[in-house]
């Protein structure tokens, strides 16, 4: 009885970890798509377009776009990929 109380914690632990990873897994996919309809939405975008740079989530400075062709995107912990 004991041994099957303690397998028993263990799954149930281990079922809350993979929820956990799959929400993560959610935000994460939920980011790079919007991060994709970005980039699609600037293929339309000419050069010296005025836009709003985000400085935080909820702060925005404006500013000029430099560059059509080219993009960085953050992949997480700090990886980018241009």
């Amino acid at each position: 009885p004991q041994q099957l109380q303690s397998l028993r914690n263990q799954l149930q632990d281990e079922i809350q970890s993979l929820g956990q990873n799959l929400q993560r897994l959610r935000l994460a996919q939920a980011k790079f798509k919007e991060s994709k309809k970005s980039v699609e939405n600037m293929k339309n975008a000419k050069k010296d377009n005025k836009i709003m740079i985000p400085l935080t989530s909820s702060i925005y400075v404006p500013g000029r776009l430099a560059e059509t062709e080219k993009v960085t995107i953050e992949v997480g912990t700090g990886f980018f990929v241009k």
